[in-house]
């Protein structure tokens, strides 16, 4: 298996003009920065839909002191779209933030995992 991934890595940077061994920083750095705007883009997300969260829960116990009977439908709403946007999110950092890592931690065991899913 492993004689089969250099065989494609090489013949992808043959196609491509490069030294199999400039490929794999070039695409460890290319990476890297994908998966740290995924993981920033999905903290701001959360961060956000969450803070929102908690002040529109806030408005609704406030109205509703004031006067039980006060319609909240709408922040509900807001609530509810706002909670599956942070589950999105939350997901999509683990996601990102886990491929990250493994770039980070070992690029060339990543390279060969990458090579191998499109491979599949």
């Amino acid at each position: 298996m492993g004689s089969e991934v250099n065989e494609v890595i090489n013949n992808i940077c043959d196609k491509l003009g490069y030294a199999a061994s400039e490929i794999t920083p070039e695409m460890a750095k290319y990476m890297i920065a994908k998966d740290t705007f995924a993981v920033i883009a999905s903290v701001l997300i959360l961060t956000i839909s969450i803070l929102i969260i908690i002040k529109t829960r806030k408005k609704v116990q406030l109205k509703q002191e004031n006067d039980p009977w006060a319609d909240d439908g709408f922040e509900t709403i807001i609530t509810v779209i706002l909670g599956i946007a942070s589950i999105v999110s939350a997901l999509t950092l683990l996601t990102y933030g886990a491929d990250l890592i493994g770039w980070i931690a070992s690029p060339k065991a990543s390279m060969v995992q990458y090579v191998l899913s499109a491979i599949k």
